[in-house]
Order: C-alpha cells, then structure tokens, then sequence
C-alpha cells in the first residue's frame, strides 16, 4: 500500500472526517501560530502564549524548514 495515501483517502466514509479535522487545525495555525507581518511562525499558539509575539521564533527544537517542509508535502498533495 502507498505510504503516501492520507487516512481521508483510506476512510472517506468514516465519521472522523479527517479532511475537516486539517482544514480546522490549518486554520488555527493561520490565525495563532503564523507571523504574518515579520515571518515564521510562533512557537506556540498567540492565544494562549500572547507573550510569543516577542519572543525569540527560533530554538533548540524548532527550525525556521521544519513547518515549511512539513507543509511542502500538503501543498504538493492538494496540487494532485
């Protein structure tokens, strides 16, 4: 089997509506997790850490590729 296939194509019947379930976890991440003005995302959701805003984006568990690689991958599924 296609280790590529999303459990939406798996399941698209399923009551969990995996699709549904990304569209509300990618419209958290651009509302509270993207910096829209200067760049990157935050390092955890604005709101509940307003203090993020100011602080440092970068750190020893986060790279500036680690989202945008992870997001690579949706971009090219959604292209198909």
């Amino acid at each position: 089997m296609n280790a590529l296939l999303h459990m939406d194509e798996l399941f698209p019947e399923d009551e969990q509506d995996y699709y549904g379930k990304f569209l509300t976890l990618w419209n958290y991440t651009d509302t509270y997790l993207i910096d829209h003005e200067n760049g990157d995302w935050y390092s955890g959701g604005l709101d509940k850490q307003p203090e993020l805003k100011i602080a440092n984006k970068g750190n020893i568990w986060k790279g500036i590729y680690h989202h945008y690689r992870s997001l690579d991958g949706c971009i090219q599924r959604l292209k198909d």
